[in-house]
């Protein structure tokens, strides 16, 4: 047996963060947790999903919501990652049409409860 080598912990330092990345990223949790939210209101007020791909997740509950939301978020973040690693300079696409759409969809979950 060949005796593994020690790092230091200088040796495992984590790359830069990329601030513009982690700012999309916060943008797009807070815009899913806002639809998320106004979301849960207007059911509980007793109006319908009015996107018709999360409408089968409505009627499911709280939790198969949160997680398709949550899923979409993930293959947004996927995409952009594999964007990314090509080098491709459209790789933050995917992040912001996600968060567009969520910002979309609370601004209409709000003007439904007026």
């Amino acid at each position: 047996m060949y005796p593994l080598p020690v790092e230091t912990v200088e040796e495992r330092q984590a790359p830069p963060v990329d601030l513009g990345e982690l700012a999309l990223w916060m943008a797009l949790a807070g815009s899913t947790a806002g639809d998320l939210a106004t979301t849960f209101r207007g059911l509980e007020a007793g109006h319908p999903e009015a996107n018709p791909v999360m409408r089968p997740f409505a009627k499911a509950g709280r939790v198969p919501l949160a997680l398709a939301a949550g899923a979409g978020a993930v293959l947004s973040a996927v995409l952009s990652r594999q964007l990314r690693k090509r080098h491709k300079s459209a790789w933050w696409v995917p992040l912001v049409a996600n968060t567009v759409a969520h910002t979309a969809a609370t601004l209409a979950n709000r003007r439904r409860m007026r």
